[in-house]
């Protein structure tokens, strides 16, 4: 019956707005047509006025403001996040710099910032430079954690025949 309606439901997540649509069909029934129902514009309007961000510009700088690097991660899920926020505002280089390292777990943090040459002051030096120590980190990680099981193993092994030995 309306196209919209059923494209929406299956994307709306809660009661909240799957009820609001049910009241729509229901006004209908008793005579009342909301004329959102018939234009996809005021459709995506009306969306937008009850189930959209009233600020979503200051939602986004709140979310990157608090954004941050957990200590599992690799820097490729923080970059995909952090990018995500940036396309919504129109922020400076500098000030993308600045949130984009505030944001780094401190691992990286200190190696970037007890740099000889100091920290970067453009964004893309500061992400480029963020990848390269990030990588260094997990590589060298991998090395040790290959090194613990190398020397337990060659301990265990030792354990062994000086079980058979005796």
């Amino acid at each position: 019956m309306y196209p919209m309606l059923h494209f929406c439901r299956k994307f709306s997540s809660g009661i909240t707005g799957q009820d609001w649509f049910k009241v729509a069909l229901q006004q209908e029934d008793l005579g009342y047509a909301q004329p959102w129902l018939s234009n996809w514009h005021l459709f995506v309007e009306e969306l937008q006025v009850h189930f959209g961000l009233s600020d979503p510009v200051g939602d986004t700088a709140n979310l990157i403001d608090n954004l941050r690097m957990k200590p599992g991660d690799k820097i490729a899920t923080y970059n995909v996040e952090f990018m995500q926020y940036t396309v919504q505002l129109n922020w400076g280089d500098t000030v993308l710099c600045h949130h984009f390292y505030q944001g780094l777990p401190n691992r990286l943090q200190n190696l970037i910032a007890n740099r000889e040459q100091g920290k970067p002051t453009s964004f893309y030096a500061m992400y480029q430079l963020a990848i390269t120590f990030n990588n260094c980190y997990w590589e060298r990680n991998h090395e040790w954690d290959y090194l613990q099981n190398t020397e337990r193993e060659a301990a265990d092994s030792h354990h062994r025949k000086q079980g058979k030995m005796a």
